[in-house]
């Protein structure tokens, strides 16, 4: 009870869940779960994005402009999927 405002977004990529809080936090030596706001401090909000990023394979995604799986990876699910496609497309034009 009570976790799912405790490990609510945060971080630059708003990471959410404690088993992410957990994980995360293991792996950049930080006990995330007993002190959630250290997700708020600039470098682990940066640390923790990169881990997310690296932890779920999001380079190769990215890579082959997979909308929909990059998608699902970050959100869980498609909620926003035409309006993200809309954009990727958009960047595509202004970067290239």
């Amino acid at each position: 009870p009570g976790d799912g405002w405790r490990f609510r977004g945060r971080g630059l990529k708003q990471l959410t869940g404690r088993d992410n809080y957990r994980r995360c936090g293991i792996d950049l030596g930080e006990d995330f779960v007993n002190h959630p706001d250290r997700l708020l401090l600039p470098v682990n909000a940066a640390l923790s994005a990169g881990w997310f990023w690296h932890t779920n394979g999001l380079n190769a995604v990215a890579d082959d402009g997979d909308v929909i799986t990059m998608t699902e990876k970050v959100n869980g699910g498609r909620n926003g999927l035409a309006r993200r496609q809309e954009l990727f497309l958009i960047g595509l034009e202004v970067f290239a």
